[in-house]
């Protein structure tokens, strides 16, 4: 049950502060929602505060293929799921936790996702920083991985805020792109 995985996992994540270097830390991501009977929800795996530096979440823009929404919209379902970025935010706030976010991808909308949409990149980053987020590693890997080839727009929206100058959001531009070979305005 879920309180001999809690125990199974006090010597691993205590193990860590003795781990030499700077930035030794351990943290505790809650899985996805797995709905059914005899599920054990995540909340009740948590080791505990005195084993748990952060509280991580992984954010993909991948809904059901019956939830066909886009930009700020599509990021409003991301982060409502069960157990997702709004449930992780209340987690950690109630555990004096610092928030990361371990894993950040646009999906392709040939796997499901939104694909290169700036506008979601826009909502989750404003999300972001309004509930304290302290960390974003953004997926550099595989079809999912965030580049300027694969993700021209979303790209360029965030080459703009980094240097001050955020492009708009107006869905003939800079947005969403379906599949056109449109230049993104910077």
């Amino acid at each position: 049950g879920s309180a001999g995985h809690v125990a199974s996992s006090h010597p691993a994540v205590g193990a860590c502060p003795a781990v030499p270097g700077p930035g030794s830390c351990s943290a505790f991501r809650p899985g996805p929602a797995t709905p059914g009977r005899g599920k054990i929800g995540p909340g009740r795996l948590y080791p505990g505060n005195a084993y748990v530096d952060v509280v991580a979440a992984q954010v993909f823009d991948q809904l059901p293929p019956a939830s066909p929404v886009e930009g700020d919209r599509r990021w409003a379902r991301v982060r409502s799921l069960p157990f997702g970025a709004a449930w992780t935010v209340r987690f950690a706030a109630r555990r004096h936790r610092r928030l990361v976010v371990d894993g950040f991808a646009l999906v392709p909308v040939a796997a499901g996702g939104g694909g290169d949409d700036a506008a979601f990149v826009a909502a989750f980053s404003a999300w972001a920083g309004r509930v304290g987020v302290s960390e974003v590693i953004i997926w550099a890997g595989g079809s999912w991985a965030f580049s300027p080839a694969q993700n021209p727009f979303a790209f360029a929206f965030l080459r703009g805020v980094s240097a001050g100058r955020p492009p708009p959001l107006d869905g003939a531009g800079l947005g969403r792109a379906k599949g056109s070979a449109g230049t993104p305005r910077s």
